[in-house]
C-alpha cells in the first residue's frame, strides 16, 4: 500500500511540474492526447517524438491524467527518479517486491502504464539505470503499457 501511495504522489508531482501554458495561455492538447490514446489500443509502447518545445510533455501529461483516472500510472522524468536502478527505487518505496511483481500488482487494478518524460534527457547514469529497470520490467508484464517522450534525434 505504501509503495502504491508513493508512486501515485510521485506521478502527481511529476505531472504538476509539466506546464500546460505558453505565455500564460492554456494550450489545448486534447486532440493529440486522443490520438495517442487511440494508438495505445494497437500496441504496448508509444513514443511521442518531436523537436524541443513543441509540447510532447504536455501531451504526455494530458494522456497520463486521463488514464490515471482508471488505471495505475507510474511517471518518471529526469531529476525526479532516484539513481541506482530498481534497488534504489524500491528502497525509497519501502517495498520488498521485485519491479516485475510491483508492476504486475499495479496492472491488476485495471491496467498500468509507465510514462517516461524526456527519455533522451536522462544524463545521470544512475537515473538511466532506474528507468531501464522499469522499462525492462514493464516489458515482462502482460498488459503493462509504456508511453515515452523524446526528441527527434534520439535513437
Amino acid at each position: 500500500h505504501g509503495a502504491r501511495e508513493w508512486l501515485a504522489e510521485a506521478a502527481e508531482n511529476t505531472l504538476a511540474a509539466i506546464t500546460s501554458t505558453v505565455h500564460g495561455v492554456q494550450v489545448d492538447r486534447s486532440g493529440a492526447a486522443a490520438v495517442a490514446l487511440d494508438a495505445l489500443d494497437h500496441g504496448r509502447y508509444l513514443e511521442i517524438r518531436g523537436a524541443g518545445g513543441v509540447g510532447k510533455s504536455g501531451v504526455l501529461k494530458d494522456l497520463a491524467q486521463r488514464i490515471g483516472v482508471e488505471s495505475r500510472i507510474v511517471v518518471v522524468a529526469p531529476h525526479r527518479v532516484p539513481g541506482g536502478g530498481w534497488t534504489a527505487l524500491k528502497a525509497q518505496l519501502g517495498c520488498d517486491a521485485t519491479a516485475r511483481e510491483l508492476l504486475t500488482d499495479l496492472a491488476g487494478d485495471g491496467g498500468g502504464i509507465l510514462f517516461v518524460d524526456g527519455l533522451d534527457r536522462f544524463d545521470d547514469p544512475g537515473q538511466r539505470a532506474t528507468v531501464v529497470d522499469l522499462l525492462r520490467s514493464a516489458a515482462q508484464v502482460r498488459g503493462f503499457l509504456v508511453v515515452a517522450t523524446t526528441r527527434l534525434d534520439f535513437d
